[in-house]
């Protein structure tokens, strides 16, 4: 009997400790896969640190450029009206 003991506890340490060393490995291979995703984490957040300056400066860049082209065809249109009047009421 003492034995049957023997044997049985035995096999209960040989399985709790195949069972620790797999514990062991999921939670290596867990904490691989935190790094990862925070490596993954503070690459996508300084990612989006570097979208707000440079969309604001082609935002910029681009009501800059319907200026210069609003402008300059409000000043043909200024210039328009101008020879207009002077054509049509000389002296006014």
């Amino acid at each position: 009997m003492a034995d049957v003991r023997t044997q049985l506890a035995t096999r209960v340490r040989e399985l709790l400790a195949d069972a620790l060393g797999s514990a062991r490995d999921r939670v290596e291979d867990a904490m691989a896969d935190l790094d990862e995703a925070e490596d993954r984490l503070a690459r996508t957040r300084a990612a989006a640190a570097r979208v707000r300056p440079r969309v604001g400066a082609e935002r910029d860049q681009r009501l800059a450029e319907i200026d210069d082209r609003h402008g300059e065809r409000i000043g043909v249109l200024a210039d328009r009206a101008a020879g207009a009047a002077a054509r049509e009421a000389p002296g006014a």
